[in-house]
């Protein structure tokens, strides 16, 4: 699949994530950016809790965050991640770093 292909793909993973029964949520910028992450790699389904209605810093799997709510860590060892990080359209304008994937 070629790069923008999958930018597209997880872009509108994002958008159908965000909309639930029908209601459109409002998800920060972190989320969805994570939220399209989590679209561009994850295609064996392991990050299953990575999901709109959950708060990233207590629900999500592998993700650490500061007591501001902001992330400050991705642990994705042993989840299989495949792909590539869309790193102009997705994390990292909104996330400072990705380490050790």
């Amino acid at each position: 699949m070629g790069r923008n292909c999958v930018i597209c793909a997880a872009a509108l993973l994002a958008r159908s994530l965000s909309r639930v029964s029908g209601q459109e949520l409002k998800l920060d910028p972190q989320t969805t950016s994570l939220l399209l992450l989590r679209g561009a790699i994850d295609g064996n389904g392991a990050l299953t809790t990575w999901t709109p209605t959950g708060d990233v810093c207590t629900s999500w799997e592998g993700i650490t965050c500061d007591a501001s709510g902001k992330v400050t860590a991705i642990d994705l060892q042993g989840k299989g991640p495949e792909g590539q990080i869309p790193l102009d359209e997705g994390p990292g304008g909104n996330l400072d770093a990705l380490q050790n994937f």
